[in-house]
């Protein structure tokens, strides 16, 4: 096997670094051992699991009448209601296992 040029093994060993790097960052989430902030469990869950509840229920959340005197839940940044990652993962999977692996898929995404 000829030796790759220097350029292409330096390119390589940045990647292989990145992927390992976003594998150690994300093995916390993926075990259920990662310390959630109070924002995550005031806001950002509780939008997840609007969203989850509606595509279970084959609609798409468009307004929440549980938050405040009723909240535009289309337009709520955090749920993602039109990304279709959070549909794949809230539609098949439980709502704190679908937002780890959805944590992890972006830092595997970032590197």
């Amino acid at each position: 096997m000829p030796a790759l040029p220097t350029d292409r093994r330096r390119r390589l060993g940045v990647e292989i670094g990145a992927l390992l790097l976003a594998v150690v960052a994300s093995a916390p989430l993926l075990l259920g051992r990662a310390l959630y902030e109070s924002d995550t469990l005031l806001y950002v869950l509780p939008h997840l699991q609007g969203l989850q509840d509606a595509l279970l229920a084959g609609q798409l959340r468009v307004w929440d009448p549980r938050i405040f005197a009723g909240y535009h839940a289309l337009a709520a940044g955090q749920s993602g209601s039109l990304y279709p990652i959070n549909w794949i993962l809230l539609g098949g999977l439980p709502l704190l296992a679908a937002h780890a692996l959805g944590l992890a898929f972006h830092l595997w995404l970032l590197a």
